[in-house]
């Protein structure tokens, strides 16, 4: 009797295994075609510069895997680095998370905002419960620049800033 019930019960174990390895091949396929979706911002990569008289910035984006963009993102007055933080753009599932972390000042927490629209050459990101920036926005409506804009509440009264760049590679 237990070699029978044996029997029954090995095949339908085989079946359910079976079963799941056919699952995880289709999710890891349905992934690695979101991936395709990051793909779509191709156009962020490469070195970004603004020159301003003694204010230099400069922004660079590379891609760091099939499902990552990073960038380090500078700003130079005389020669002197006032500002500068890390970003990282995600491909998490069917979302893309844009996320920022000072790069002079560690004790600040990374800060993320999700992809809320992309269309040709323009994508927004938002983090609702951040104050400022609330919303950042990168355009490549020219060959070779790219703007970026970030907007948000600072000081009490609603802010816009937009930075200007040409493409240096």
């Amino acid at each position: 009797m237990k070699k029978l019930l044996l029997l029954f019960i090995m095949p339908m174990f085989f079946i359910s295994c079976k079963d799941n390895k056919q699952e995880s091949v289709q999710t890891n396929s349905t992934s690695s075609e979101n991936f395709q979706n990051i793909d779509s911002l191709d156009w962020l990569l490469g070195n970004w510069e603004i020159r301003n008289g003694e204010e230099f910035s400069r922004e660079n984006w590379s891609k760091e895997n099939s499902s990552a963009y990073i960038a380090y993102s500078y700003t130079e007055v005389n020669e002197t680095t006032v500002f500068a933080e890390t970003m990282a753009l995600e491909q998490k599932d069917n979302e893309i998370i844009l996320t920022v972390a000072s790069a002079t000042d560690k004790s600040e927490n990374p800060v993320s905002f999700k992809m809320i629209s992309s269309k040709l050459n323009e994508v927004t990101f938002e983090n609702k419960d951040n104050s400022f920036p609330k919303i950042i926005t990168y355009s490549n409506k020219q060959k070779d620049t790219l703007r970026a804009t970030i907007q948000g509440i600072l000081e009490g009264k609603e802010k816009t800033v937009e930075f200007s760049y040409y493409k240096t590679d």
